[in-house]
């Protein structure tokens, strides 16, 4: 009894106050673990949290995602959720499987769901789950074929998805906080696949084709992340997975503190770069985004030094697709899932398109330079801010902003593309 008491005040301690994040292996889990080094195997994309009805399902959270871009220009979100993710932030909270639907269409149509069910079915050997009538589900336990259909509310989507990059994670791809008693996890199953299906809304049904991106997130700790800045870019050969994550001080989003960065570099379908301690990441000013009341920079720069060959990727916001506040996501109430929505209340997340700039230098010289006109595609990236938008926070990045107007002067200078 007295071990249960010390466990338990041990854990309010570390969400009360944070230590200092960082990769490694989370404390006390009772799944698999991987070593830095160790090749991802097929086994990693199944569910790999406690089950609904088992012991430890309150502890845990998890989720596989998926971005469809298709030809005709539609943005299409779909999320396989395995709890009511407020309660989840909160502390334990039993599994209540859901679907998100978050469609950007060409012709103008928004959808944006999020819907419970009470059916759930999940592997641990393969990515194979079901919620209510949808599911995902690999064709073999690589995951290297992913069948993806979800009928929810209007929606009814059919589509295969073909890896063409392998998998990646960013060392044991699980972040630790403090004494690893608190954790997430992210595995990026399919970085850039092939998309062919129909999807029908409201009845209509039509052909689709398009690029897709595919990954599984898991925890115990959703809000272990004051905010995060995600992108994928296709731009020339090249294909980039980066985002850089702003950990919380403090449980339930007080300050930020740490970031802690994953970033992928393929070239030609072959990854060439992962290894985090090679990139350096670089906001720009942050500004106020009203829709958002949170401080963004729309400005990024992801910097990869490997060896004598270094790739400067550089990104500038272009125009917001959706603006949605967190407690609208989450909750289940429609009441108060609308007064959040005009209220902006509870943080927000942003998904905005982006034009991209890649130059690839080797020992000193500029040997490739790629602009918004070899973008394969809209470039499309996401800002999620749970966190609190205390002005301090940004009084460190005055020197930043100096540093991110010398680099752009430099760059005109050179005449290269202006931002």
């Amino acid at each position: 009894m007295k071990q249960l008491e010390h466990t338990q005040k041990s854990v309010r301690i570390e969400r009360l106050t944070r230590k200092p994040a960082h990769m490694g292996h989370p404390v006390g889990w009772n799944g698999r673990v991987y070593s830095a080094d160790e090749a991802i195997k097929g086994y990693e994309h199944a569910t790999q949290t406690p089950l609904l009805g088992e012991a430890g399902e309150e502890e845990y959270h998890e989720w596989h995602y998926a971005h469809l871009a298709t030809e005709e220009g539609d943005l299409i979100v779909i999320g396989f959720v395995t709890k009511q993710l407020f309660l989840a932030s909160l502390g334990p909270s039993p599994i209540s499987p859901g679907i998100l639907v978050d469609c950007v269409m060409h012709d103008g149509t928004n959808i944006d769901t999020l819907k419970y069910y009470k059916h759930y079915r999940a592997s641990r050997e393969n990515l194979d789950i079901e919620i209510g009538d949808s599911w995902m589900k690999a064709e073999d336990d690589s995951a290297n074929r992913i069948h993806l259909y979800v009928k929810s509310g209007e929606v009814e989507l059919d589509v295969d998805t073909d890896r063409i990059i392998p998998a990646f994670r960013s060392k044991t791809g699980k972040t630790i906080f403090g004494n690893g008693t608190k954790w997430e996890a992210w595995d990026i199953v399919q970085p850039a696949a092939t998309m062919e299906g129909y999807i029908s809304i409201k009845g209509k049904r039509r052909h689709i084709k398009g690029k897709a991106y595919v990954d599984h997130a898991y925890g115990n700790e959703l809000f272990g992340v004051h905010h995060w800045y995600w992108i994928t870019v296709d731009i020339g050969p090249y294909t980039f997975v980066a985002s850089a994550n702003y950990t919380a001080n403090k449980h339930m989003l007080r300050k930020e503190r740490d970031a802690v960065v994953t970033f992928m570099i393929a070239k030609d379908g072959r990854i060439i770069g992962k290894d985090p301690d090679k990139v350096q990441f670089t906001p720009g000013p942050k500004v106020y985004v009203p829709k958002m009341r949170r401080h963004v920079a729309k400005e990024l720069e992801y910097r990869y030094m490997d060896h004598s060959r270094n790739y400067v990727l550089a990104l500038k916001q272009k125009d917001i697709l959706r603006v949605k506040p967190l407690l609208a996501i989450v909750v289940r109430n429609q009441l108060v899932g609308a007064i959040a929505k005009k209220f902006v209340i509870g943080g927000s997340y942003l998904r905005t398109t982006y034009d991209a700039w890649l130059e690839v230098w080797e020992n000193g010289h500029l040997v490739d330079k790629y602009g918004p006109s070899n973008c394969n595609g809209q470039v499309v990236g996401e800002i999620f801010y749970p966190g609190t938008n205390e002005p301090e926070d940004y009084s460190r990045f005055e020197r930043c902003h100096r540093d991110m107007i010398t680099l752009f002067q430099d760059r005109q200078t050179k005449e290269h593309p202006p931002y």
